[in-house]
């Protein structure tokens, strides 16, 4: 620490200690960060997918998705959600994401993972979206406005007008 104003770069072999000291020298308890400067990119439209089966294809569809799943580009991120609602109600599984690549390659993909299962999806959805409208989505925001995408308060990362419940408590 010599107190100088430093611009610190992020490429290979530019000042290495102090770009160690900024992430937190190791331990989270070093580096002051008073400005930033970033290079963005233009958010390419996104397509995102969801399908859904009965509870009785859970088995099949667990197995099959945990084949195609790694086997997935790097363009796709995908999720498999099981269901099972209280009071006896019937369950779904159902396998969920979004990908930056064509609608096109998407659909074979989901087509080729629904004939692996024997059965094809009872509800099915694809649809190419701007990015922001496919984080919503994703987020289970999709309607709300950026200020209603928080939990409600004053709290950093809050809003006034914040719609979304806390999901976990922790003590």
């Amino acid at each position: 620490a010599d107190g100088k104003i430093r611009d610190v770069s992020a490429e290979p072999g530019a000042d290495p200690d102090l770009f160690w000291a900024l992430r937190g020298a190791g331990n989270a308890n070093f580096g002051v960060v008073t400005s930033l400067r970033f290079r963005t990119h233009e958010a390419p439209s996104c397509t995102t997918f969801f399908l859904g089966w009965p509870w009785s294809r859970a088995a099949a569809v667990l197995r099959e998705w945990q084949r195609w799943a790694p086997e997935a580009p790097d363009e796709i991120w995908a999720n498999l959600h099981l269901s099972a609602p209280a009071g006896g109600r019937p369950g779904r599984v159902s396998v969920g994401g979004l990908t930056l690549g064509g609608r096109r390659d998407i659909e074979n993909r989901l087509d080729r993972l629904a004939d692996r299962m024997g059965a094809p999806a009872a509800s099915l959805s694809v649809r190419t979206r701007p990015f922001m409208d496919a984080m919503k989505v994703m987020g289970g925001v999709s309607g709300w406005s950026l200020a209603q995408a928080h939990q409600r308060g004053t709290l950093p990362g809050r809003t006034a007008r914040g719609k979304v419940a806390r999901e976990s408590y922790a003590a």
